[in-house]
């Protein structure tokens, strides 16, 4: 009998993944019983030498779909594995493996981010349009700030392949490049219009409202067929807006400083006031700083609802959308029922010490634009009503 008869046998990845993706019952001692996750990420360890990239990517991927993280001893050996194969990374283990660090939210090491952009510059040819996507969108999920030359080779790789580019990527790019602080080039950007455009009749909710976030944050605006298609999109399918949606779209507008068309503000009024109990406090601040950032005026009963619903949220305030809202009111010069003013001020006072700068000028400014100087002195003594306002 040869000596080694006893010794258990090296995990492989594929038995690993298997018990990840079938999550049968796996005998563990004589007397069986279900396999641990603890079990099968220690197996997973043992035999991680046996992981090809896409095992790797494979493997995160189940734990993705699982919603669960793996533990930190599995992630570190992922992360070594990966450094010390990382020239074997294909375009899709590559993007597959960072997307799901970065869904999970899992450490992505420097030397691993190093290693795996040196690799990606010599693929990023190969790339294809949701690979593009899924990789901007990692990055600024991961808060990794990617080598200048890699964006800008998976920027030519984006219009080489725009017509491959569906609406959830073509929103993701521009979200994501947004959220790096890249400025759309020409060439991109004539790309990602003409595209949105043509599939247009594609794009959900998210996806307008995540392209109009992206503009907002480019502080562009919109190329005029761009606008008109996404304006009169977004009307068709108001009813399917949600209450992030509809702020987001107000906020997107406010800081672009664009007001929307006539008949998408209405929609998203009307929307709005089918959808209020929903809203929750940031919501109600990015809609009332949108007003006032583009220049509008709600419509009566929109005005009025969006006060009521403040008051009944009040608590739940954070400085900066009381910040927000109290500027929002002082630039319309439109006075909200006192109760309204007096809510967000006993919510002031609870966090008086939590206030930034920026946040307490705005919030004294909007009081003493209203002429209710009184109550921004119960929430800060020194306050003065000759504070001026700090506009994002």
């Amino acid at each position: 009998m040869s000596s080694d008869s006893g010794r258990a046998r090296k995990p492989k990845a594929r038995d690993v993944i298997d018990m990840l993706q079938t999550r049968v019952d796996y005998s563990t001692s004589p007397g069986g019983g279900r396999v641990t996750m603890q079990f099968i990420e220690k197996q997973a360890i043992d035999g991680i030498d046996s992981f090809s990239p896409w095992d790797l990517s494979r493997l995160l991927t189940k734990y993705k779909k699982m919603r669960t993280r793996p533990g930190g001893a599995l992630v570190e050996a992922i992360d070594q594995h990966a450094r010390g194969s990382i020239d074997k990374f294909d375009p899709r283990s590559l993007v597959s493996t960072i997307h799901a660090f970065a869904t999970l939210n899992l450490p992505f090491s420097s030397d691993l981010s190093f290693a795996w952009q040196k690799q990606a510059m010599g693929e990023v040819g190969r790339f294809n349009a949701q690979e593009i996507s899924n990789s901007i969108w990692a990055f600024h999920r991961l808060g990794l700030r990617p080598r200048p030359d890699l964006l800008d080779a998976m920027e030519e790789q984006g219009v080489t392949q725009i017509q491959d580019f569906n609406p959830q990527n073509l929103s993701l790019t521009l979200h994501g490049l947004a959220k790096l602080g890249r400025k759309l080039g020409p060439e991109l950007r004539e790309a990602l219009e003409e595209r949105s455009v043509e599939v247009i009749g594609d794009f959900i909710p998210t996806n307008l409202a995540n392209t109009i976030w992206g503009y907002a944050w480019f502080q562009q605006e919109p190329g005029s067929r761009m606008l008109e298609a996404l304006e009169r999109h977004s009307v068709r399918v108001m009813r399917s807006f949600k209450p992030q949606e509809v702020s987001t779209m107000m906020w997107g507008y406010g800081k672009i400083g664009l007001k929307p068309g006539d008949r998408l503000l209405a929609a998203l009024e009307d929307q709005l006031l089918r959808q209020i109990m929903g809203f929750h406090p940031q919501n109600l601040a990015q809609t009332m700083w949108g007003y006032a950032k583009f220049d509008g005026t709600p419509d009566p009963e929109v005005f009025r609802v969006l006060g009521l619903h403040t008051i009944t949220t009040a608590r739940d305030f954070k400085t900066q959308e009381i910040a927000q809202v109290l500027f929002a009111y002082g630039k319309m010069g439109k006075k909200p029922e006192r109760e309204v003013l007096l809510a967000l001020a006993s919510q002031a006072q609870r966090r008086a010490g939590d206030f930034k700068k920026a946040e307490r000028a705005n919030t004294i400014w909007g009081y003493a634009q209203l002429g209710e100087e009184s109550i921004s002195k119960t929430i800060w003594e020194d306050a003065s009503d000759e504070e001026k306002p700090w506009q994002p």
